[in-house]
C-alpha cells in the first residue's frame, strides 16, 4: 500500500495534465486521439532498459481483461504495442433527441516506449449502436467512425475523446509501476524466444531464396538447351527440306 501512495504521489506531482482532442490524420483521414502538437512525448520516473512497454503490456492485460481485447507485441525493436479493445460505453441521450443502446466502441491503442518517454495514439475507431430516433424509429449503426454522419456526431467524438482521455490517465499511473519478478522473467523469456524465433525465421528465409534462384538458373538452363535443341532440329528440317527441293527441281 505503502508502495501504491508513493507512485500515485510521483504521477501527481510531476506528470502534466495532457489530454488529447479527437481529430482527423491528415494522411489517413480517420479520427485519432493522441498528444498534443506542443507535446512530442510523455515521461515516466525511471524505467530500466526496455521495461516500460513491459509495464503497459501488463496493465493492458488487467486493464481490459472484462472487454474482448487483443494485444500485440513488438518482436523486432521490442518498443511497442497495439491493443484492440471492443469496449461497452453506456447508453446515452444526444442533443437532439436521439437514444443510442446497446453501444459498442472498438479502437486501437498504439503505445510506443523508449527508456523512460512514450507516446499513444488511439485509431482505427468504429461504433456500433442501436439508434432511437425521439419518434421511436429504430437504426442499426455499425460503422467506422469517420464515415458515421448523424447528426449527433459532435457530441459522439467528445463522448470519445473523454473515454480515450480517461484511459491515458490511467497509462501515466500504470507506466509507473515496477515489473514483479515474474513478470520481469516472463518478459524476458519471452524476448529471447522471438529473437531465436526471429532468427530462424530469417534463416528459413534465407535459404528459401537460394533453393528458388537455384531452382529458377537450372530451369532457365533447361529451357535454353531446349532452345538450342529445338532450333537445331528446325534448322535440321530446314536443310533436308532444301535438298528435296532442290531434287525436284533436276528433274
Amino acid at each position: 500500500m505503502k508502495k501504491l501512495f508513493s507512485i500515485l504521489f510521483i504521477v501527481l506531482a510531476a506528470s502534466v495534465h495532457v489530454t488529447g482532442q479527437i481529430v482527423a490524420d491528415k494522411s489517413t483521414k480517420k479520427y485519432i486521439v493522441t498528444l498534443p502538437e506542443d507535446v512530442e512525448t510523455m515521461s515516466v520516473s525511471r524505467a530500466g532498459s526496455g521495461e516500460l512497454i513491459n509495464r503497459f503490456y501488463y496493465w493492458a492485460m488487467d486493464e481490459f481483461s472484462d472487454y474482448k481485447h487483443s494485444i500485440q507485441r513488438d518482436d523486432t525493436l521490442f518498443r511497442g504495442l497495439v491493443v484492440n479493445v471492443s469496449q461497452p460505453i453506456v447508453k446515452k441521450v444526444f442533443g437532439v433527441g436521439y437514444t443510442h443502446t446497446d453501444r459498442i466502441l472498438t479502437y486501437d491503442l498504439i503505445l510506443d516506449a523508449d527508456k523512460k518517454d512514450y507516446t499513444y495514439t488511439f485509431t482505427n475507431f468504429h461504433y456500433k449502436s442501436k439508434q432511437t430516433s425521439p419518434d421511436g424509429e429504430e437504426a442499426m449503426i455499425d460503422v467506422a467512425l469517420e464515415e458515421f454522419k448523424g447528426a449527433e456526431k459532435r457530441s459522439l467524438l467528445n463522448e470519445i475523446a473523454e473515454e480515450a482521455n480517461a484511459i491515458v490517465e490511467k497509462l501515466k499511473v500504470a507506466g509507473e509501476v515496477e515489473l514483479s519478478e515474474e513478470q520481469e522473467a516472463e518478459s524476458s523469456e519471452w524476448r529471447d524466444t522471438r529473437k531465436e524465433a526471429r532468427a530462424a525465421a530469417q534463416k528459413a528465409a534465407a535459404q528459401a531464396k537460394k533453393e528458388a534462384e537455384a531452382a529458377a538458373k537450372k530451369a532457365a538452363k533447361e529451357n535454353a538447351k531446349a532452345e538450342r535443341e529445338a532450333a537445331k532440329e528446325a534448322a535440321a528440317k530446314a536443310r533436308e527440306a532444301a535438298k528435296g527441293g532442290g531434287g525436284q527441281e533436276n528433274e
